[in-house]
């Protein structure tokens, strides 16, 4: 049961792919904080901003790998707190299978771990992850890119209204002294003994408002008992379990703090607790673009330059349902569960730019416009992923704004700006980032060059979200080189007690060869 946080610890996906943020491909742009799309200047250009292609000369070849990995919504806060409950839920899920008696304890925990899957599945929370690598070949102002991502992401469908009784013992009635007709057996109910008393009295003003919630979930009432007698029965039946004073204070105190919770998971007799058909949609999708970029002159201005790149693109869609509460799964197996059903599809995409150049006027600047997606492409996701309510993938367009300014020529200092709003991976959490970077050339020279970048992004469509911190370098020989490229927000989420990882982190490799 424990593997079930490894399941939940990568809770990304929404009902499939809507959209996809701006993410900073290559070493060179992450590294400058993304803000790229006036600059492109180099064989990246296809992704930043295609009418770069229309400034550029001669051959050049890039090779890029990288990864990025963003926490979203404090979701491992989450995860760690359902670990909490994996004991406790096989003893529930036995005894309820069984008929069996439950304890306060037990209803506790299953209050608590219920609490945080119900908060795994809030808007806005999950894992955003992409791994991707491409290969870009430019001859003068034609440009050929070979790319290929993948998304793997798991979207919990939690179930939460639930049934506490059974055809021989009610959740929550716990010996075998006094028995209802529908199976309800409670212990003494008169008192309980020394050192017990003030937990009764405790759980006995509770019954005010769990007495009717427990009746909706199976538990009948008993008219002729008091909820002082109610509480005897039960406090006395969680000792007999072993149960101490201070276990059932904690646990009446977790019942006390999450009423609201409770009222809304015991309102409906939708099947036992020990049925719970609680599950995961593992879902992914693999893109292989064929991609052709050129750039021109554009007649109505002088320097403006308009480009477009023509996308083919292959995708493949991986679906596979896992129930949580029924049997386990290793991350180790999520790679081949997703497998398990797939669907192949090509598609189309459209990506368009605008720059003006004025490097080498007065102004010294460079504005850059890039609509990306500009068609909607979209991916068929398999039959059994459309049955569960799923939706075919389609991403949708995205606009962003950039600017350069160029004090020097081994100078620049940058900033980009997603006009739209993009939408993710994760239900309720969108991506709009403002990106500064700058770049600054140690030799400048084409025999030799060191470049030293530094940047930063934020996410303007979630006040959440912490500002990310980039940097990189690269070297050049002759036409040969290579960028390095990091980024990491300063904000940490919790892995456990005692660890913690960045909520945002990437890493970025370029072979360059360029005369």
């Amino acid at each position: 049961m424990r593997n079930l946080i490894l399941i939940l610890v990568v809770v990304l996906s929404c009902s499939y792919i809507y959209g996809e943020p701006f993410v900073p491909f290559d070493a060179r742009p992450l590294s400058m904080g993304g803000a790229f799309s006036a600059v492109a200047n180099d064989t990246s250009v296809g992704y930043w901003n295609p009418a770069g292609l229309g400034t550029l000369k001669g051959f050049g070849m890039r090779l890029a790998f990288g990864n990025q990995t963003e926490w979203t919504g404090n979701i491992l806060e989450n995860v760690n707190d359902v670990a909490k409950f994996a004991d406790d839920y096989a003893k529930l899920q036995t005894a309820q299978k069984e008929g069996k008696a439950l304890g306060i304890k037990e209803f506790a925990s299953m209050t608590s771990a219920m609490k945080n899957i119900n908060a795994l599945s809030d808007p806005g929370k999950g894992l955003l992850t992409n791994i991707n690598a491409s290969a870009n070949i430019r001859m003068g102002k034609i440009l050929l890119t070979l790319n290929n991502y993948s998304y793997i992401g798991i979207k919990p469908h939690p179930e939460f209204g639930f049934y506490l009784g059974s055809g021989t013992a009610s959740g929550l009635a716990l010996s075998k002294t006094l028995s209802t007709d529908t199976g309800v057996v409670l212990s003494s109910t008169d008192s309980v003994p020394t050192g017990y008393g003030d937990v009764s009295a405790e759980l006995a003003s509770e019954m005010l408002w769990l007495r009717p919630c427990l009746k909706n979930a199976g538990v009948p009432d008993v008219d002729s008992l008091t909820n002082e007698q109610i509480a005897n029965a039960l406090i006395n039946a969680s000792i007999t379990a072993g149960t101490t004073p201070a276990e059932l204070l904690t646990s009446i105190n977790i019942i006390s703090d999450n009423e609201t919770i409770i009222r809304s998971l015991l309102s409906a007799q939708s099947g036992s607790f020990s049925d719970n058909e609680s599950y995961v949609a593992i879902s992914g999708v693999n893109v292989s673009e064929i991609n052709g970029g050129s750039a021109w002159s554009l007649p109505w201005l002088k320097d403006l330059y308009g480009g477009v790149n023509v996308k083919i693109m292959m995708g493949t869609v991986g679906y596979y349902k896992h129930e949580i509460f029924k049997s386990e799964l290793e991350v180790s197996d999520i790679a081949s569960k997703i497998t398990t059903h797939t669907k192949q599809s090509t598609t189309f995409g459209l990506d368009g730019g605008l720059m003006y150049d004025k490097k080498k006027s007065f102004f010294r600047s460079k504005l850059g416009l890039v609509v990306r997606n500009i068609i909607s492409p979209t991916f068929a996701v398999p039959d059994i992923a459309k049955t569960a309510g799923e939706k075919d993938i389609t991403l949708k367009p995205q606009v962003r704004l950039g600017y350069a300014f160029y004090p020097f020529n081994f100078w620049s200092i940058s900033a980009d700006y997603d006009i739209t709003s993009n939408e993710t991976l994760i239900p309720g959490y969108n991506s709009q980032n403002f990106a500064v970077g700058t770049e600054f050339n140690l030799f400048n020279s084409p025999a030799f060059n060191i470049p030293l970048r530094a940047g930063m992004y934020k996410n303007l469509a979630d006040s959440k979200s912490s500002s990310v911190y980039t940097g990189g370098f690269g070297m050049m020989f002759g036409g040969f080189g290579f960028d390095l490229a990091g980024a990491m927000s300063l904000e940490n989420v919790n892995t456990s007690a005692t660890e913690t990882l960045p909520q945002n982190m990437s890493v970025q490799m370029s072979l360059v060869i360029s005369f």
